[in-house]
C-alpha cells in the first residue's frame, strides 16, 4: 500500500451515455500520488461494460469486475475489497470530478488526520460541458466533534463527494448491504467506530440533473433507505446511547408523518402522526420497534433492498 496512494472505486449499473466523461476526468486528476482503479460493473444490461473496457485498453493498475446485479451497497463492499492504496476515492458512473478533486481531498486528508472527508456536489445540465473554476488548494475545513449526533439527528449522504482511508473503510464493515443505498450507512459507521470526519466546501464533481435509473432521483427510495439504514444500524448497535435512540425514533417518525400526509392522504389521526407525536415526548421507549413500524409507510412501494 503507497503512502498517499488512491483507489478510484467506480461501481457502474446501465451508464454507458456517462461513462465516457467519468473515466476521462479520473484519468486526468492532477497530483502527485499513486493510482489505481476498481470498477464494478453491477449487472448492467447496456453496454457499460464494452465502453468501459474499450475506453481503458492501456490503462495501468486497473481491474474491471463484472457480476450480477446486487445493488450499489454490495458492488462498493466487492470493489473495495480489491482497492491497495491507503485512501478511497469513490465515483458514481454518471458522476464528473475536478481535476483537482483528489489532490484536494487527499491534501486535506494527510493534514488533518481524517479517515473521511465530505467535499461539495452540485448538479448541472452537461456535466461533461462544465468547466470547473480553479480553487484554493487549503480550504476551510469542518471537523465533526459529534459526528454520530449530527448525522443521526440530520442523516449524511453524497458518494462522489467522499474519499476515506481504506483501512478504515474494513474496520467500520464498510456499507451495509442489507440496505440498496450505500451512501447513508457509511458516515453512521464512521462516526460510531469514532472515526476523524470532516467536510469542506471545495467543489469536487457535478452530476446530470437528469438520469434514468438514478437512485439520487427517487425520492421513495431515499427516504424509506435513510429510515432503513437507522433501524439497520439501531439493531446492530444495541449499546448505543439511549438519547440518540430517542433523536433516531424522532427523525424517523417525522420523515414517515411527512411522507404519509403528503402522498398518502394521511390524516391528523393517523397512526403515523400518533407516533409522531409520541416521538416528542419519548419514555422508555424500544427504538428498533418504533423505527421498524415507521417502515410501514413504504410497505406497497417500489423500493429495492441489498442483496445478500
Amino acid at each position: 500500500m503507497k503512502k498517499n496512494g488512491i483507489s478510484f472505486l467506480v461501481t457502474i449499473y446501465n451508464k454507458e451515455k456517462y461513462i465516457p466523461a467519468m473515466l476521462d476526468a479520473i484519468k486526468k486528476q492532477r497530483g502527485n500520488f499513486h493510482r489505481e482503479y476498481v470498477i464494478v460493473d453491477d449487472g448492467s444490461q447496456d453496454s457499460s461494460v464494452a465502453v468501459t473496457k474499450r475506453i481503458t485498453r492501456g490503462w495501468k493498475n486497473i481491474k474491471i469486475i463484472t457480476q450480477r446485479n446486487t445493488g450499489p451497497s454490495k458492488a462498493t463492499n466487492i470493489g473495495a475489497k480489491h482497492c491497495k492504496q491507503k485512501y478511497i476515492k469513490i465515483v458514481d458512473a454518471d458522476d464528473v470530478l475536478s481535476p483537482f478533486a483528489s489532490e484536494i481531498l487527499l491534501s486535506t486528508m494527510e493534514k488533518n488526520r481524517l479517515d473521511l472527508l465530505y467535499g461539495k456536489g452540485i448538479w448541472v445540465e452537461n456535466p461533461d460541458k462544465y468547466i470547473f473554476k480553479k480553487t484554493q488548494k487549503d480550504p476551510d475545513v469542518l471537523i465533526y466533534n459529534d459526528a454520530l449526533k449530527e448525522f443521526i439527528k440530520k442523516g449524511m449522504g453524497g458518494s462522489t463527494t467522499i474519499m476515506f482511508r481504506n483501512d478504515a473503510f474494513h474496520d467500520t464493515g464498510g456499507c451495509d448491504e442489507k440496505t440498496f443505498v450505500q451512501d447513508y450507512s457509511l458516515p453512521l459507521r464512521f462516526a460510531w467506530k469514532k472515526k476523524r470526519i470532516g467536510r469542506i466546501s471545495t467543489l469536487i464533481n457535478v452530476a446530470p440533473k437528469e438520469v434514468s435509473q438514478r437512485i439520487m432521483g427517487s425520492k421513495v427510495q431515499l427516504l424509506h433507505d435513510l429510515t432503513y439504514t437507522m433501524f439497520n444500524f439501531v439493531k446492530e448497535n444495541p449499546d448505543l446511547p439511549y438519547w440518540l435512540k430517542i433523536i433516531a425514533v424522532h427523525r424517523c417518525a417525522g420523515r414517515t408523518w411527512k411522507w404519509a400526509k403528503r402522498h398518502q392522504n394521511a390524516k391528523i389521526f393517523s397512526k403515523y402522526f400518533i407516533r409522531y407525536a409520541r416521538s416528542i415526548f419519548p419514555f422508555c421507549i424500544n427504538a428498533e420497534d418504533r423505527i421498524k413500524k415507521s417502515l410501514e409507510v413504504w410497505e406497497n412501494e417500489k423500493v429495492r433492498y441489498g442483496k445478500q
